[in-house]
């Protein structure tokens, strides 16, 4: 037996090992910093209460509240939340995304955070 080192395969932690394959996307997106969605969700008040999104970014510590098109909105404007606020990751920054009602001519834009559905996107 001649001497040396012994390497011997890890198996994976149970399973069938397929799981490996997503975590090293997963590893991959965080290093990017667009990792998705944050799990879990904010509870910041019931479904429809508006907020100016300063208080939201107060009460929430997300970094930015950007709209899906990637506008960046002001402290000023308002937010409508919806049944659960979620955050995604994105350049690296805790993002809360909203969207708004296409075609609707108002004084002040009222926007609305995004959906479990609109964002499984990200």
């Amino acid at each position: 037996m001649r001497a040396g080192l012994l390497i011997r395969p890890v198996p994976e932690h149970g399973g069938t090992g397929l799981g490996i394959i997503g975590a090293m996307a997963g590893s991959g997106l965080r290093l990017t910093g667009n990792n998705g969605r944050f799990r879990g969700h904010f509870r910041i008040g019931e479904e429809g209460d508006r907020f100016r999104v300063a208080e939201l970014i107060r009460k929430t510590g997300v970094d930015v509240v950007k709209s899906l098109d990637g506008e960046m909105l002001q402290d000023e404007d308002i937010v409508e939340i919806g049944k659960k606020v979620k955050a995604v990751l994105q350049n690296g920054q805790s993002t809360l995304l909203v969207f708004t009602d296409q075609g609707v001519q108002r004084e002040r834009i009222v926007w609305h955070t995004c959906t479990k559905e609109q964002l499984k996107i990200f």
